[in-house]
């Protein structure tokens, strides 16, 4: 079945306008939209199922660009996702890059290996530098009629005990009983602990060969490159404590190995094997079984049971908010 699916891969050559032209990757937990902007820069959009605000709306964790100095890819590049292993490859004038969200970890890999020496800088993108007031006329937040005095607060970009770069929010409030007041279900209020206040989530990017910076990860005169990106959520009683989460998940998972992308494409191929639609016939047939792969290819990337899925868009909105350019919380 391996076979039959990866003669539905994905192929397509050149740039990206915007992220909406983006592809997806996932795990079931979190995901990521992965383009290539027509300046030649890789984009990281991350995401996790249950990265909750304090106004309830499911934010992206952290938006991530990969810069190459000289850029093999400012002229476009061929891009291949492969269903059948749940991975993309991007390639142009002799460099490869590979990317992939781990089956077996909480973490985006990413694999670079270029023809001659190369600058790179991984940055954090924090568009949410600044708190968010739903009553903001820019803010285009749905959800005013809570009318809760709450407010979203700021990320903010760290350097990590363990030698990583991470971008963490940090829920300072909760629009919980606000909610609950608006559906008649006050009752309710103080029964159960409030599943928002003080909710944490975040990214943070590793390397074996690339130095921490201020807001990323910088090398120089590199052909061979390997970053994880780690996401994680959970309560916390600050963004600094959270560091040592999502350190943890470092020391524990590690970073890039042939092995482990072996293990994750192993458990991918077992997935289609066990359920699967190929209609045979005509150019209808096949249009009707690529749509089923690639919707069941997005389900998978967005779902493994842990959290329900977001009904609309999953885990891979990538539209920017109106009136906020570069905002993807839309």
């Amino acid at each position: 079945m391996a076979g039959t699916i990866r003669d539905y891969t994905f192929r397509y050559r050149g740039s990206m306008r915007t992220a909406m032209q983006s592809l997806p990757i996932g795990n079931g937990d979190i995901g990521a939209n992965v383009w290539l902007s027509e300046d030649g820069r890789v984009h990281f959009l991350l995401s996790k199922t249950d990265a909750w605000s304090e106004l309830y709306r499911l934010l992206k964790t952290a938006h991530v660009i990969l810069t190459a100095e000289p850029s093999p890819f400012e002229g476009g590049a061929e891009f291949e996702l492969c269903m059948a292993d749940g991975l993309l490859t991007i390639s142009a004038g002799g460099a490869v890059l590979r990317v992939y969200a781990d089956e077996h970890a909480p973490c985006v890999r990413i694999h670079l290996k270029t023809e001659t020496p190369t600058d790179l800088d991984l940055r954090f993108d924090n568009y949410r530098a600044e708190p968010i007031d739903p009553g903001d006329d820019d803010s285009n937040y749905f959800g005013r009629w809570l009318d809760c005095g709450v407010v979203e607060s700021a990320d903010a970009v760290l350097t990590t005990p363990g030698g990583g770069v991470a971008q963490i929010h940090r829920n300072n409030g909760s629009c919980y009983e606000a909610a609950l007041r608006n559906q008649d279900l006050e009752s309710w209020a103080g029964k159960a602990p409030d599943p928002l206040d003080g909710r944490t989530f975040g990214t943070a990017a590793y390397s074996a060969g690339m130095r921490a910076v201020e807001d990323g990860l910088s090398v120089k005169g590199a052909r061979e490159t390997e970053i994880s990106l780690y996401v994680a959520s959970g309560f916390s009683p600050s963004a600094d404590a959270f560091c040592t989460v999502l350190d943890g998940l470092y020391g524990q998972y590690g970073g890039w190995t042939e092995e482990k992308l072996a293990r994750h494409t192993e458990s991918w191929r077992a997935f289609w094997e066990r359920a699967y639609i190929c209609a045979e016939g005509d150019e209808e047939a096949e249009r009707v079984t690529r749509a089923f792969l690639c919707q069941r290819y997005m389900t998978r990337c967005a779902d493994r049971g842990e959290a329900p899925m977001k009904f609309n868009g999953l885990l891979f909105t990538a539209d920017e908010m109106k009136n906020r350019p570069g905002d993807y919380d839309a």
